[in-house]
Parts: C-alpha cells; sequence; structure tokens
C-alpha cells in the first residue's frame, strides 16, 4: 500500500504557522494585523507562497532571521497522530505531495519532519499527474490519497486510477484514513 499525503493542514497545523509569521513580524515592529492583512492580499494572487519574498515586502526587516526564527516553530505543529498512523505503513511507502513555492515547503517539512521521508513531490499547481503517475507506477497495490482540499481529487482520472481512495481530511480525517488503511 502507498500513502499520498499532503503536507500543509493534513501533516502540519498551517493555521499556526501562519501565527508564528505574523508573531515574528510583530517583534520587529509590524503589527501583527498589518501583517496579517498583507499575508492576506498577497495571498488572493493565488501564487505560490514564498515566505523569504514575503518578509521582503516589509522595510527593515532581516529577512533571515525571522525566517528562521518561523521555521524554528515547525517542529512542534507536526500532527503526531497522523505520523505515528503514516509511518506504520513505512516511511518508503509515504509519498508527500504538496502544493506550494518549493523552497518554502522543503524547509517547513526539513523543520517539521527532518529527513523521515524520502518521497517528497512539490507542485506549484495541481497534483493531478503526480497522483495518476504513482497509480501506475503501484497499479498492483492499494494507493490512498490524502488531502484536506476536495479540488486536488476534483482533476484526477478515477477510471485510469482504480486502485485510488482519497480520504478528505477534516475534523474525521484519521478515523477515515484508517478505515481505508484496515479495508
Amino acid at each position: 500500500m502507498k500513502l499520498i499525503i499532503d503536507f500543509d493542514d493534513v501533516l502540519i497545523d498551517n493555521s499556526k504557522i501562519k501565527t508564528a509569521i505574523f508573531n515574528a513580524l510583530e517583534k520587529t515592529g509590524i503589527s501583527f494585523i498589518d501583517a496579517q492583512s498583507h499575508y492576506l492580499k498577497v495571498r488572493s494572487t493565488k501564487m505560490p507562497f514564498s515566505l523569504k519574498e514575503f518578509l521582503g515586502t516589509f522595510e527593515n526587516v532581516d529577512v533571515a532571521k525571522v525566517y528562521e526564527d518561523i521555521m524554528s516553530t515547525c517542529k512542534g505543529l507536526v500532527n503526531k497522530e497522523l505520523l505515528e498512523v503514516v509511518l506504520s505503513n513505512g516511511a518508503g511507502n509515504v509519498y508527500i505531495v504538496t502544493n506550494g513555492e518549493e523552497e518554502y515547503q522543503k524547509d517547513k517539512i526539513k523543520n517539521s519532519l527532518g529527513d523521515i521521508f524520502q518521497n517528497i513531490i512539490i507542485v506549484p499547481g495541481s497534483k493531478k499527474e503526480v497522483v495518476e503517475d504513482l497509480c501506475k507506477r503501484f497499479a498492483n497495490e492499494d494507493v490512498i490519497f490524502v488531502d484536506d482540499k476536495e479540488e486536488f481529487f476534483s482533476d484526477i482520472d478515477m477510471e485510469q486510477c482504480t486502485n485510488l481512495k482519497t480520504v478528505l481530511w477534516d475534523e474525521r480525517g484519521l478515523d477515515k484514513l484508517i478505515s481505508e488503511i484496515r479495508r
């Protein structure tokens, strides 16, 4: 069995990273509200989010220091229950497929999970190609894809991926995943 796991808001609590961003900027003299407002404006573009670029838009911010301060919070934001379930399947059977800007995603993953997983794929948009490729590559195995956004399921050709099961990560996500693994 192969598991395809989203990172943000599934393996890690991304809302707390956002709070860490705003708190770190507040320490430099930028109000929490202003940082949050600017963040929402930048995120509304739907472009992959680069934390370093975002921090660089503020005057008098030591980007490297603030970035490192934020990254240091990642370790404590991992969903430990999910991680335990995922690792029980074997780290080599897990594919983290995440959407976003490559450097920022890699840094969040490294700072939160270390080097546990070797199969990390970062995409700037749809996960369709990656998921379909994994389903083809492991055609004789069950593949379970866990994501918190239905949009990442909707464009997958399910007729082509007959071995794929999807789990929408929500308040019952862990229970649904465990049920799929047991089937």
